[in-house]
């Protein structure tokens, strides 16, 4: 899976927000300042040639959709993420992240409980 610039990611996060949906659509939930219009069809068009979007030509427009679920996205790119930084290790990346974003006990517990729960989903 080829990875995604920051802008394309963006375009991404507006599709799932309200798909299926239209350029004029994504434009309109852009803040301001939008971009061209130009700019976005080009960057429409390099996330489809990504395989990370599909569209249907309805009439003059094209009607977007996202080809994988935001789930499956953030599996890839956290996966990416562990690889690069923690030698593959999801416990380095959770001692990591429980470390640096000073976790109170609470909060430790609660990611304790929703491990376990999905330990046991999973068995």
């Amino acid at each position: 899976m080829k990875a995604l610039s920051k802008a394309e990611e963006k375009v991404l996060h507006i599709i799932w927000s309200q798909e299926p949906t239209y350029l004029k659509d994504i434009l309109a939930a852009y803040p301001d300042p939008k971009p061209a219009k130009t700019t976005l069809a080009t960057l429409l068009k390099r996330i489809s040639d990504k395989d990370f979007i599909t569209y249907s030509q309805e009439g003059n427009s094209r009607c977007y959709s996202s080809s994988i679920s935001k789930t499956k996205y953030l599996q890839h790119k956290l996966k990416n993420l562990i690889g690069s930084f923690f030698d593959s290790s999801p416990a380095q990346f959770a001692s990591f992240f429980a470390e640096e974003m000073e976790l109170s006990d609470e909060e430790v517990e609660e990611v304790k409980q929703l491990l376990n729960a999905s330990k046991t989903k999973d068995s």
